[in-house]
């Protein structure tokens, strides 16, 4: 696109060049002219004076009638060198326009081919703009949506951790009951070893003493 707007720009600024040089060339056609009408004045003035004194006899009417001749032969080829260069510059004139004509006819062509191809390619960056900014908004509520969804998770995770913590902390206190419950047990159970071999014993002593005493006695 840039590329094509800097031929653009190269393309009218040939087409301003031209038209320029186009308008140069008339304004030196033009200033010829001007000059090669003064020059045919001042040649029909002079040829008035020397019909002039072409009428008077006397020595200084010749004089001046033979100044005036050589004038006019001065202006004559003057004005036949300026209408040469006239009719050149004339003729580089309508080659110039002739050739800057087609010059302006092709620069033409160009610019609207290339504000065609411009229009073209801004339209299609336009539609290609079009679609990345929808592809850009549903990225970007894909994406909030997504931080959304990570907050809550992030949220449920510290939730989790502190419970995670309550049930360690309540595990641990369990630990500790049971350990105390499991001592406990354990002396209950000493104990009751302790009672079951006092009851042999007294089992046994009591055995022992029915064994001693007399028959009579024992009924």
């Amino acid at each position: 696109m840039e590329k094509l707007q800097v031929e653009l720009n190269d393309c009218k600024q040939r087409l301003e060049q031209a038209q320029q040089d186009t308008g140069r060339a008339k304004d030196e056609c033009l200033k010829l002219t001007e000059l090669l009408g003064k020059a045919e004045h001042q040649l029909h003035t002079v040829r008035l004076e020397k019909e002039n004194i072409q009428h008077s006899n006397n020595n200084e009417a010749k004089t001046r009638a033979l100044q005036a001749q050589q004038r006019e032969q001065e202006l004559t080829q003057k004005m036949q060198q300026m209408e040469a260069q006239h009719d050149k510059t004339v003729n580089e004139l309508n080659l110039l326009l002739s050739s800057q004509n087609a010059l302006l006819s092709k620069l033409k062509d160009e610019c609207c081919m290339l504000a065609k191809r411009l229009e073209h390619v801004t339209e299609r960056n336009r539609s290609e703009i079009g679609r990345l900014s929808q592809e850009n908004e549903y990225a970007h509520n894909r994406l909030e949506k997504m931080r959304k969804r990570n907050d809550e998770l992030e949220a449920q995770c510290i939730q989790h951790g502190r419970m995670h913590e309550k049930m360690k902390l309540r595990l641990n206190q369990l630990d500790r009951h049971c350990e105390t419950t499991a001592q406990q047990l354990v002396e209950l159970l000493n104990k009751q070893n302790e009672l079951y071999k006092e009851r042999q014993e007294l089992i046994e002593e009591v055995h022992l003493l029915r064994t001693q005493l007399p028959h009579g006695s024992q009924l």
